[in-house]
């Protein structure tokens, strides 16, 4: 009797499902670092947000403007002031504060961000939205009466 050559049909069935278990577990781990990716990124916008208030109030004081007021930033200049009646030298919420101190790009970004401008009832407001998650973003806010910057980060979406 001649022997035949080749695999059973239960050794293919458990490779099948060794490579399947391994496809699952490769899966799972790569959304977990684009949940972590997206962290990062909300954690960077933040700080970004924060560095560039003190660069902004930094230039306007070194230019010796010690005025209070918000200031409204030229792009490439840092800070240039125009003084209203708040208590410090902070860039608005919109872009030509705080989105022109900032300078963010998304040019060459993996992860989409979403910048959008708003007025709510005594302030400029920026928001910087990490992949189109609503609950997954940073908030700038400026308070134009006190002068108080509110910078809010949510990642419970990421």
């Amino acid at each position: 009797m001649k022997r035949q050559k080749g695999f059973t049909l239960i050794e293919l069935v458990i490779v099948i499902v060794i490579l399947s278990l391994l496809a699952v577990m490769a899966v799972a781990r790569y959304m977990d670092a684009i949940s972590d990716a997206r962290k990062g990124l909300v954690d960077a916008i933040e700080g970004a947000l924060e560095s560039a208030v003190l660069l902004v109030q930094m230039k306007a004081r070194l230019e010796g403007d010690t005025a209070a007021g918000t200031v409204a930033v030229q792009k490439g200049k840092g800070g240039t002031a125009s003084p209203t009646t708040t208590s410090q030298l902070i860039p608005t919420g919109d872009a030509a504060g705080i989105g022109a101190a900032l300078e963010f790009s998304t040019t060459g970004a993996s992860e989409k961000v979403e910048i959008t401008y708003s007025t709510p009832a005594g302030g400029l407001n920026a928001n910087y939205k990490v992949g189109g998650i609503a609950t997954c973003d940073v908030d700038y806010l400026s308070t134009t009466a006190t002068g108080v910057v509110t910078i809010t980060k949510d990642k419970t979406g990421c």
